[in-house]
C-alpha cells in the first residue's frame, strides 16, 4: 500500500497543461537524463524520498516501492489513454500523490546524488515526469542513473 494516505483524498486531479509536441520531444525522448536537470540539493533524505541513483532502490527503499505501487494501481488508466495529454494528466497524478505524502511535514522528493558533493539533488519537472512516463512504459531501470 501507498504510505502517507489514501489515494481516494490524497489525489487531486492533475492538470497538464503540456502540449503534445513539447511531450513528444521533451518528455518521451529522455530517459538518462544528466543531473544537470535538478532544482535544489539536500545532504538527507526520508525513507519516503524517491531515490533515483541506482536500480537496487528500486525493491529496497520504501518511496521507491511506494512508486512503484501508485504506477501499478493507474497503469490500467494509462494504458486507456486516448492521447498525450491525457496520459501525462496521469503521471501528473502519481507526482502529486507522491508529494502529498510526507514524514513530518517533509514532503516525499525525487532525488539523484551527486557523487562529487555527495549531496542528493532534487530532480525539476520535466526530469521527474520523463521518468514517470519510462516507468510506466516498462523501462524501469531506465529510470535510474545506474
Amino acid at each position: 500500500s501507498v504510505s502517507g494516505g489514501s489515494l481516494d483524498t490524497c489525489v487531486p486531479p492533475a492538470i497538464a497543461n503540456v502540449e503534445t509536441e513539447i511531450l513528444s520531444e521533451e518528455l518521451y525522448g529522455r530517459t538518462k537524463l544528466p543531473i544537470a536537470c535538478t532544482k535544489g540539493s539536500h545532504r538527507n533524505t526520508h525513507n519516503l524520498d524517491i531515490l533515483l541513483d541506482n536500480c537496487v532502490r528500486h525493491g529496497t527503499n520504501q518511496g521507491n516501492i511506494d512508486l512503484q505501487a501508485l504506477v501499478d494501481f493507474y497503469k490500467k488508466s494509462f494504458d486507456a489513454c486516448k492521447d498525450s495529454v491525457e496520459s501525462i494528466g496521469i503521471v501528473c497524478s502519481v507526482i502529486n500523490t507522491v508529494r502529498c505524502t510526507d514524514k513530518n511535514g517533509v514532503p516525499a522528493r525525487f532525488l539523484v546524488l551527486d557523487l562529487r558533493k555527495l549531496h542528493w539533488i532534487e530532480l525539476d519537472e520535466d526530469d521527474v515526469k520523463a521518468r514517470i512516463l519510462m516507468l510506466f512504459f516498462g523501462f524501469k531501470e531506465d529510470i535510474y542513473n545506474e
